[in-house]
């Protein structure tokens, strides 16, 4: 069906409009509009706006270091040796990188989750002796690895 003289086609999805900064200026949306969101695999181009892909975590060699990690809040697949479960071969992964350098190395994080359904933190730690922070893992207690004794008390479980 062709287009009514003077009005946009809706099947051109935009490829139509004759002024498009001027139409992204009239919808107010500025230079938001034009945000590449994902520059790579791991985002490392830019800081992301937010999680627009899967990130494959599982190509870092430097696993540990925190920055190595994308900025900003990624997600995606790593190996169980990245968060100290060298018994899986896979795990989720969340990653949090709140802040480009070491100045603010406390806002990283990651967050994962086990195929069984265990789940764990990973915080930045400072190692003096190489003067540069890693990463530590700790595992969240949880159904899936804790049970409560005769006492009520909460136990890891065996």
């Amino acid at each position: 069906q062709a287009a009514m003289e003077g009005k946009l086609d809706k099947s051109q999805n935009g490829a139509d409009i004759p002024n498009k900064d001027g139409f992204i200026h009239n919808l107010g949306l500025g230079s938001a509009a034009k945000k590449d969101i994902v520059s790579g695999p791991l985002f490392n181009g830019g800081q992301p706006v937010a999680v627009q892909s899967n990130a494959d975590f599982r190509s870092i060699v430097s696993w540990a270091i925190p920055e190595q990690y994308p900025l900003g809040i990624s997600a995606g697949i790593a190996t169980g040796k990245q968060v100290g479960k060298p018994q899986y071969g896979y795990v989720s992964l969340l990653n949090i990188r709140g802040w480009p350098d070491k100045t603010g190395v406390s806002a990283c994080s990651r967050w994962f989750i086990t195929p069984d359904g265990n789940a764990g933190i990973s915080y930045a730690y400072y190692y003096s002796q190489g003067d540069t922070h890693y990463y530590g893992n700790v595992d969240l207690w949880g159904t899936k690895n804790t049970t409560v004794d005769n006492n009520g008390f909460l136990k890891k479980a065996s």
